[in-house]
């Protein structure tokens, strides 16, 4: 999820820019592994800077308030990636009561609908989401295999989608 988002960000800033992460809940493994993908891959382009990667602990009004505090402190941030849709859902409206709605990139993750709303009405750009027919595929595909008594491996990635505007209807 936050190697796409940071692909995706790269892509819509080919002049760079900084760009800020909020963290989910410290400890989580979503959290863990979507920080992980994201900060190295922004690292993977030269022309972007991550000047920020605060927590947000999947909280929309501590993404709200962080957004804030950021945007102050740094007002040259051109795009957040928030570890999942409630708190990008939180950046969005933190940024459009700075007026800054549509002007700086938001990406999530989980595509929930008020985040596909948030797409449609140009207040977020992007989130990229699990694909549920793979999640549900693979855990019976490991259940299967532990029922059998053969060997799981600890992580098995499931692909994900980016949603944007220009996909959204497929």
């Amino acid at each position: 999820n936050g190697i796409q988002a940071a692909d995706f960000i790269a892509k819509m800033l080919p002049d760079g820019g900084d760009v800020a992460q909020i963290e989910g809940q410290a400890g989580s493994s979503a959290a863990i592994l979507r920080i992980k993908g994201f900060t190295e891959s922004v690292a993977k382009y030269p022309n972007l800077k991550l000047v920020a990667s605060v927590p947000g602990d999947w909280d929309g009004t501590k993404a709200y308030d962080a957004t804030q505090t950021l945007m102050l402190k740094n007002p040259s941030i051109k795009a957040f990636y928030a570890n999942n849709d409630t708190m990008a859902i939180g950046v969005a409206k933190a940024l459009s009561d700075l007026g800054l709605a549509g002007k700086v990139i938001v990406v999530g993750t989980d595509g929930v609908p008020a985040a596909l709303d948030g797409i449609k009405q140009d207040t977020m750009q992007a989130t990229v989401t699990a694909l549920p027919f793979y999640e549900g595929y693979w855990s019976v595909e490991a259940a299967v295999r532990l029922l059998a008594g053969q060997e799981v491996p600890e992580w098995v990635v499931a692909p994900a989608q980016l949603i944007t505007k220009d996909n959204m209807s497929d």
